[in-house]
């Protein structure tokens, strides 16, 4: 099996996927904290170096391209400073921001993280969470006519940052019928996404989408859940991610399958998400079952939270780990974690 999987991950390079989503560029700035301010109980950062990196939409495109694939991306950034470093950004990675809107009226989607010693300090954050307006609707929908023909696969990557608003979202589902469409959502637009292919919310989205609690995190909870939602967006399939505790995928949006997880130290889970929508994407253009795509994007997802910040994973990386994880890990698949106690959830990852 674990040859199928390479085979799989070769054919990458024949893939074409449309992303449309929230753009985001992640900043961080390193420095040093030797005091604290005589102003407020704060510390000084002086400032050492700065690293900007593509994020959400952007980064789900990155992930893309990196793996071999093809990629458009649709989104929009303002007509500032960020933007500027977006699209220089997307040309050295060989992305076309062609399909990328700008729109005076609003500043692109800017994270700034502080990180002193190895620790972050602050984040501070600039944007503007209104919906874009009908011209710029209109644009994108352009675009992506134009794009659509020879895409395999459609990934909606929203961040509730204002450009998936509902007319948005109404004109893609319609544009894209026929497509193999998948849907990373948020909070504020989570019902607005019926009828796709592939639906894949983290917990805490699903459950605030339910109205639900948390506890008490069981399996057969966590499957009710996942068949609720699913009936009512009327979804072919329902991913749940679940951090270090895996998956839950709703095959068909009925039969359970839980997907293990790498046991890995994790030192960021920024991007996490992003990493899963993009191989589990690649993977369903390249052919797989589902729970082999969903398997392969998280030994991916294992594999970009052991880096700072977003980092898109290589294609040799990922055939590596898969050589040296897949079959410890398929023994895992369909067997449910226990939240209690995590010693049975996963394999140690090796590699």
């Amino acid at each position: 099996m674990v040859e199928q999987i390479e085979q799989a991950i070769e054919r990458f390079r024949d893939c074409k996927v449309l992303v449309i989503g929230d753009i985001i560029l992640d900043e961080y700035i390193f420095g040093v904290a030797e005091r604290i301010s005589p102003e407020a109980p704060v510390p000084i950062v002086l400032e050492r170096s700065r690293m900007a990196k593509l994020g959400g939409a952007a980064n789900v495109a990155l992930n893309i391209k990196m793996l071999g694939a093809e990629v458009e991306l649709l989104g929009v950034i303002g007509d500032d400073r960020a933007g500027d470093t977006v699209v220089e950004l997307l040309y050295g990675y060989d992305i076309d921001p062609h399909g990328v809107v700008r729109d005076p009226e609003r500043p692109t989607t800017l994270k700034q993280r502080i990180i002193a010693q190895k620790q972050q300090v602050l984040r501070l954050d600039s944007e503007l969470r209104e919906n874009i307006p009908e011209g710029i609707v209109e644009k994108l929908v352009e675009k992506a006519t134009e794009r659509l023909n020879s895409v395999d696969v459609v990934v909606f990557s929203d961040y509730d940052k204002g450009t998936l608003s509902p007319f948005l979202i109404k004109k893609m589902l319609s544009l894209t019928e026929g497509k193999v469409r998948l849907v990373d959502p948020k909070r504020k637009h989570f019902w607005d996404y019926k009828g796709v292919e592939v639906f894949k919310p983290n917990l805490k989205e699903l459950s605030a989408a339910l109205g639900t609690q948390f506890e008490p995190r069981v399996a057969d909870n966590l499957v009710a859940l996942a068949k609720e939602a699913a009936e009512r967006l009327a979804v072919k399939h329902l991913l749940v991610t679940l951090g270090e505790h895996g998956m839950l995928l709703l095959r068909d949006a009925s039969e359970p399958v839980w997907i293990p997880a790498m046991k890995i130290e994790v030192f960021d889970v920024t991007g996490a998400g992003d990493t899963v929508a993009a191989v589990t994407a690649l993977g369903i253009a390249a052919g797989l079952e589902l729970e082999k795509a969903a398997l392969l994007a998280s030994i991916a997802a294992g594999i970009e939270v052991m880096h700072l910040g977003v980092t898109a994973v290589k294609p040799d990386e990922l055939s590596r780990f898969v050589r040296a994880n897949w079959d410890d890990l398929y023994g895992f698949v369909g067997k449910p974690p226990s939240f209690e106690n995590n010693e049975n959830d996963v394999c140690f990852h090796k590699g």
